[in-house]
């Protein structure tokens, strides 16, 4: 028997199929009203230098993959992260931050349409004030992070880390460069030990450093993300891009995943993953 042909990103094919069906329109209608108000309220925030956006802030109503342990190639995927302002000193601000992304098999009806895995955020850190020089503007972060998906036993994931970040702005251009090292955990005494380390390889996939960066050109953005750790070999990409949507605060959003660790679930296996979607404010 000859094998089946695939295409790789089916992603027009199960577009129509979905358009075509009533609940697609339903859900998009109820991302488009609870972003809209999100993206006002988020983008009001930002006039209040104590709390606004931390990370991106996102909905992908339709993203394509190839399954894996029976997931179906289709899923929602979103992103919700804010930081607050706890403390000024002498334009040192110390953040309390939380963000949380979650991937949703909205399209498994005959599973109850189960969210698959959830990532959680919090962290906190200290920003310096900006200094300017005649090639751009620079500030730090030093903070520390913990990032777990709640799951028990066998599926559970997290880590915590220490990190540092220096951000670089020049006119259409915003750098960001963190470094971290991981607070190690004691080695888990059996199989199932709901103490321990749940994924002590984990700086194999994750690395040491994360660059990111945007690009805006007019009202178009472009932005970036990009892991290696180059003695396994191991790393990942993300690619971003948005418009902003006519007559509303939000934007159409582009998103492109190529790696490891899109997720704590998913950190040891190298995914491929497009969608379509929302972004709330950038």
């Amino acid at each position: 028997m000859k094998p089946t042909k695939r295409n790789f990103f089916p992603v027009f094919d199960f577009l129509v199929i979905e358009i075509c069906r009533w609940r697609f329109w339903l859900i998009l209608l109820f991302i488009f009203v609870s972003g809209s108000i999100l993206s006002t309220g988020l983008a009001m925030a930002e006039q209040n230098p104590a709390f606004g956006a931390h990370k991106p802030n996102y909905i992908l109503p339709i993203t394509w993959a190839e399954p894996i342990d029976g997931r179906l190639e289709k899923e929602a995927k979103f992103q919700l992260s804010i930081k607050q302002s706890a403390f000024n000193y002498r334009n040192y601000h110390l953040y309390f931050a939380y963000t949380q992304r979650s991937f949703w098999q909205v399209y498994d009806g005959e599973d109850s349409r189960p969210f698959r895995e959830t990532n959680y955020n919090p962290e906190f850190f200290i920003r310096s004030p900006e200094f300017e020089t005649d090639f751009g503007e620079f500030d730090g972060d030093i903070g520390a992070e913990h990032e777990s998906n709640g799951a028990k036993e066998y599926y559970s994931r997290s880590w915590n880390r220490v990190y540092f970040q220096v951000r670089y702005r020049y006119d259409i251009l915003l750098l960001q460069y963190k470094i971290w090292y991981r607070l190690p955990e004691s080695e888990k005494k059996f199989t199932g030990d709901p103490e321990g380390d749940d994924n002590p390889d984990i700086h194999k996939y994750f690395g040491y450093s994360e660059l990111r960066g945007s690009v805006s050109l007019a009202e178009l953005q472009f932005t970036f993300l990009g892991r290696l750790n180059i003695s396994e070999n191991k790393g990942a990409v993300e690619l971003n891009l948005s418009y902003p949507l006519p007559g509303t605060s939000m934007y159409g959003y582009l998103h492109y995943w190529n790696g490891y660790g899109e997720s704590l679930i998913d950190y040891n296996r190298s995914i491929i993953k497009l969608g379509l979607g929302l972004l709330f404010v950038r």
